[in-house]
């Protein structure tokens, strides 16, 4: 597999020195080291600048090869969360179902050990109060571009699910686009939300792993501020 070559325009004015037949040996002596086979250049003028550019193409071969396995273990990294994500995410699903399950039970108990007799009714003065369980229901208001209705616990939930964005700014986000798109209009607003939540998550991993790439990343230690919503 042959290599790249890299030539900078700050060897221009060395190369310029150069007889043609001087640098078309200098160009074949890069081709050959690119095959990878040893180049041999007889020619004393043209030596020192087959040495420097030899030297300039193994530093940007070895930059390369670290920046591939860097980009690498970013990609394995974001593999690893997307899948922490998704495992969370099924394990609150079993938790909300167990959690259905056992209210069921708990409520027909009561009901029979009151009832006394089979399909009777308990005496008014002593009907157990009973407490609400049903789930938060989520409305969006067309007039104001506002989603309400998210409890404290279904927020907190989102939070720990997606720690990588403003779930709260992202809800905010989300009525917006709903005002702009009154076409596009959504019957379930809470799988709506999840939706845009997963994107938005998403996207943020994405954003950061771009940045990391390109060299921008915070020296000492990752620092995410608030962009558009987004943790990034």
């Amino acid at each position: 597999m042959s290599k790249a070559i890299i030539i900078h325009s700050d060897m221009r004015a060395g190369v310029r020195m150069l007889s043609k037949e001087q640098a078309g040996t200098l160009l074949l002596a890069l081709c050959s080291w690119a095959d990878g086979e040893e180049p041999v250049v007889d020619d004393a003028a043209v030596r020192p600048f087959w040495g420097m550019m030899r030297a300039k193409q193994e530093e940007y071969a070895l930059r390369y090869a670290e920046k591939c396995k860097k980009l690498a273990q970013n990609k394995l990294g974001k593999t690893k969360q997307l899948k922490s994500i998704e495992n969370n995410s099924n394990q609150l699903k079993s938790n909300v179902l167990k959690s259905g399950e056992t209210k069921t039970k708990t409520k027909t108990k009561t009901k029979t050990k009151y009832n006394g007799v089979i399909g009777g009714e308990p005496p008014a003065q002593n009907e157990p109060e009973l407490i609400s369980c049903e789930a938060d229901v989520l409305r969006y208001d067309a007039s104001t571009g506002k989603i309400t209705g998210v409890g404290a616990d279904l927020s907190e939930v989102w939070r720990r699910t997606y720690p990588g964005i403003d779930v709260a700014r992202q809800i905010e986000l989300a009525g917006v686009w709903l005002m702009e798109n009154p076409r596009r209009e959504k019957k379930d607003i809470k799988r709506f939300l999840g939706n845009w939540l997963r994107t938005a998550q998403r996207d943020a991993a994405e954003r950061w792993e771009r940045r990391e790439a390109c060299g921008r990343g915070a020296a000492g230690g990752e620092v995410r501020v608030h962009e558009g919503g987004l943790l990034v």
